[in-house]
């Protein structure tokens, strides 16, 4: 979808709500993941991760990237 777009994994953000199918494989091709974590779960796996637990909340976590 990158190319589609013209851009290079690291230059994308994929917001998702899965931590394992969307978000973690994000740093594999140097993508900037964001977890929409809406049941607010905790998790180890990966404390480096920007999580947000509402749409309401992305437009300034981008602000931040």
């Amino acid at each position: 979808m990158c190319s589609q777009g013209g851009r290079q994994p690291h230059e994308c953000v994929y917001i998702g709500d899965d931590l394992g199918t969307d978000i973690l494989p994000c740093a594999q091709i140097n993508m900037k993941g964001i977890w929409l974590n809406r049941r607010e779960e905790a998790s180890s796996l990966a404390p480096d991760i920007t999580v947000i637990t509402s749409l309401s909340q992305l437009q300034e976590v981008l602000k931040l990237l």
